[in-house]
């Protein structure tokens, strides 16, 4: 098998693992599609910049995260907005060393588990990672403190992450 087959077969092995990362990244499902086109043309227009000796998928997140950000600054310079949302992608990767099931298991709990969040945890989750906003802006929106808005995410994320973890039977996510 020669250098190109051999990364490609990598990386039909890893698309999974690269769509979760990249709506982690983007939490934008309607951008994933066409994000993880964009990083599969560039990983195979760069195969040979890949170094053998080390593991694939670590590198293949890494091109996907400089690939959302640098779409993220030609975004915000024709004025749309996309969120990046770096910690919950670094999360991800971190619990990437776990059996590939655990991790889908995990993916596909996600959102029945944000949809069965209480509307006003559900909201504010969505105010902060899908819209962009700030605590700040979402304090202001909801007439609350800004001390309450960050309680409020903690909670929501606490209970998102106990959902995912009851769904899936692995601790720790």
């Amino acid at each position: 098998m020669d250098r190109f087959e051999e990364v490609s077969k990598l990386l039909v092995e890893a698309q999974f693992e690269l769509r979760v990362h990249i709506h982690a990244l983007t939490m934008d499902p309607s951008l994933v599609d066409d994000a993880l086109g964009r990083v599969n043309a560039w990983i195979l227009a760069h195969f040979a910049e890949y170094d053998a000796s080390r593991p694939f998928l670590p590198w293949a997140r890494a091109v996907a995260w400089w690939q959302m950000r640098s779409e993220k600054t030609d975004r915000m310079r024709e004025g749309r907005f996309v969120v990046f949302d770096s910690e919950l992608a670094a999360k991800i990767d971190a619990a990437a060393e776990t059996p590939a099931e655990d991790s889908r298991a995990a993916a596909l709990a996600v959102m029945p588990c944000l949809e069965r969040l209480p509307k006003r945890e559900r909201e504010v989750l969505r105010m902060k990672y899908l819209a962009g906003y700030s605590a700040q802006e979402i304090s202001e929106m909801k007439g609350t403190s800004v001390a309450a808005v960050y309680s409020l995410l903690a909670r929501a994320r606490a209970m998102l992450r106990t959902g995912i973890e009851k769904m899936t039977g692995r601790k720790g996510l």
